[in-house]
């Protein structure tokens, strides 16, 4: 215990799938949390396009939780992506206060 397992997965070329032998599946069914916090610009979206939590100031989300619905598998580059979006435009915003 303590130490990360890596699992090796093989690509299925009849498929275009990649898959964990069967074997070594650990766990019978796969998470993300996600779509606590959803994104968009209609009423019952709680995070603003600009990812400001609407009716809050100077708060921002970003991450799984801004999803809909659950994605499927590897969503990690998505959230740094949103991540590293936000982080660009409120640099950008900084900028734009100081001139």
């Amino acid at each position: 215990r303590g130490k990360d397992r890596v699992e090796y997965w093989h690509g299925d070329p009849d498929t275009g799938q990649w898959k964990c032998e069967r074997n070594k599946v650990r766990v019978p069914g796969l998470v993300h949390e996600a779509s606590t916090m959803w994104i968009g610009d209609d009423e019952e979206a709680v995070v603003g396009l600009d990812y400001q939590l609407k009716g809050v100031e100077n708060i921002y989300i970003t991450g799984a939780s801004l999803w809909p619905t659950g994605g499927s598998w590897n969503p990690t580059l998505t959230m740094v992506a949103l991540a590293q979006h936000l982080a660009d435009n409120l640099t950008e915003q900084a900028k734009e206060t100081k001139t």
